[in-house]
């Protein structure tokens, strides 16, 4: 059974949700548990978007959810849930990604410098 964790932002689209929309994202979530993969629909890089590896699935008419799955589909990240008008859901996560790819390219940097530091001094 696959982990969910959300993006920050993601939990914060909840709050702006109609409460019978919240009840099916939650339900729809719970189904993501059992299979990630084959519940949703993979994503492209269309429109420039970037979304490749990432999936849709539709919880509500109207409503997408937008999610990676990792580590063998024992983990979903939940990107953002919302309305897919205009693709302003897929436009969305393709910025909170693209947001999430410079903090981890920022901590390799990070892990990097410590790495090459603790080597240099163990040579020493």
């Amino acid at each position: 059974m696959a982990i969910i964790k959300w993006h920050p932002q993601a939990s914060n689209d909840m709050e702006k949700i109609d409460h019978s929309i919240r009840i099916k994202v939650f339900k729809t979530i719970e189904k993501l548990k059992l299979d990630p993969v084959a519940y949703g629909n993979p994503l492209g890089n269309q429109s420039a978007s970037k979304l490749m590896g990432f999936y849709k699935i539709t919880p509500a008419d109207g409503f997408r959810i937008v999610y990676t799955v990792l580590n063998n589909n024992e983990l979903v990240i939940i990107a953002v849930v919302g309305k897919r008008a205009n693709a302003m859901v897929y436009k969305t996560a393709s910025k909170r990604i693209a947001t999430m790819r410079e903090l981890i390219d920022e901590e390799f940097v990070e892990i990097n410098k410590l790495l090459s530091d603790i080597e240099a001094s163990s040579t020493k």
